[in-house]
């Protein structure tokens, strides 16, 4: 047998999964972003992905597969570089055509131009010329090529919910409408959290049976251990629970930046408050209350500037009937509005 030649990367069917060591140290956390901002900040891209995939009428295999490509993104990027808005439509536009279901660009600016302004509050402008849209194509095929180069063009997903249908099946499950439906409602939110990048699809479809039978109080076989005929364990099971049902508690916060200008601001404004109340500029320059007759006399010193003497000493200039006069009496309307004279009495 001939030895191998050079460095052979092997592809799987199976989906990337994180190692510890990346899970716990993200490029965006490495530079300095808080944790439960970047988790805000998936959670908030995501939910742009989907709203954007209803609007463009995109199948949920497709928003599926964009929210992943968002997840695995943030591992090996970090949110100072690319912002979330970018990524979002680079993730929509690249999995629109990994599923075989492309959309023009202008389509999806557009609608992100919709979303966005909602997003501020604001009312809705697209138009297709203007500066934003520019701006906004511009950073779509940018995201692109940047998800492509950091994946290393491995875009595929393998989605767990062909998976549940098998599995509800197999258990004798398949007419329960009610935890089926439950089951995939559980499996879509969690592609808002990093169970898609941590576990296999196999996994997280047994954990989404697991939770939708224990809300809707469906008896699983209790004989055995049902989960091991699917390769799966006990533990991996009650992880990705957890981490679906936390979601819930957290929620979408729509008031967060999605843009890099936007981000530095908000790391900048919290970072200044606490400075200037923590330094010890600050804590000597504020009043003692030893101090306050001081601080008092320092205060009418103060008030009494050149400006407002200077308007006291006009408003004690003009009288009071002065101010009171009609608007028609200044010296401009003096002339241009003048009382109508009476006409000339007749004589029989």
């Amino acid at each position: 047998m001939d030895p191998p030649i050079g460095n052979i990367s092997k592809l799987s069917l199976q989906n990337s999964v994180l190692s510890l060591e990346q899970l716990e140290h993200t490029p965006s956390t490495t530079d300095g972003l808080p944790v439960e901002l970047e988790r805000d900040l998936r959670i908030l891209g995501c939910d742009l992905i989907q709203s954007a995939g209803i609007l463009l009428k995109l199948p949920q295999v497709a928003m599926a597969t964009a929210q992943v490509l968002l997840q695995r993104f943030y591992f090996v990027a970090s949110m100072k570089v690319v912002s979330v808005r970018d990524i979002a439509m680079g993730a929509i536009f690249l999995s629109s055509k990994v599923e075989e279901c492309p959309r023009r660009i202008r389509d999806i600016v557009n609608v992100f131009v919709w979303l966005l302004s909602q997003h501020k509050g604001e009312p809705p402008a697209v138009e297709n010329f203007s500066a934003m849209c520019n701006e906004l194509k511009e950073g779509l095929i940018n995201a692109e090529l940047h998800i492509l180069v950091k994946l290393g063009f491995n875009v595929h997903v393998q989605h767990p919910h062909g998976f549940m249908i098998n599995y509800l099946q197999s258990l004798g499950l398949a007419g329960n409408d009610k935890l089926a439906q439950m089951a995939w409602n559980y499996m879509n939110d969690g592609l808002r959290t990093n169970i898609y990048v941590l576990y296999q699809p196999s996994d997280i479809a047994c954990a989404s049976i697991f939770l939708a039978a224990r809300q809707c109080g469906t008896v699983l076989p209790t004989q055995s251990e049902w989960w091991t005929l699917f390769d799966s364990r006990l533990e991996d099971l009650m992880n990705i629970a957890g981490t679906i049902i936390s979601l819930y508690q957290f929620g979408v916060k729509r008031h967060l930046p999605v843009t890099l200008e936007g981000l530095e601001k908000w790391l900048r404004k919290p970072g200044e408050t606490k400075r200037g109340s923590d330094s010890p500029a600050a804590r000597q320059e504020s009043p003692r209350p030893s101090d306050s007759r001081e601080f008092r006399r320092r205060s009418r010193t103060r008030s009494r500037s050149p400006s407002r003497e200077r308007r006291e000493a006009r408003d004690r200039r003009y009288s009071s009937s002065s101010r009171r006069r009609r608007r028609y009496d200044s010296p401009r309307e003096r002339g241009r509005r003048r009382p109508r004279s009476r006409s000339p009495q007749r004589w029989d």
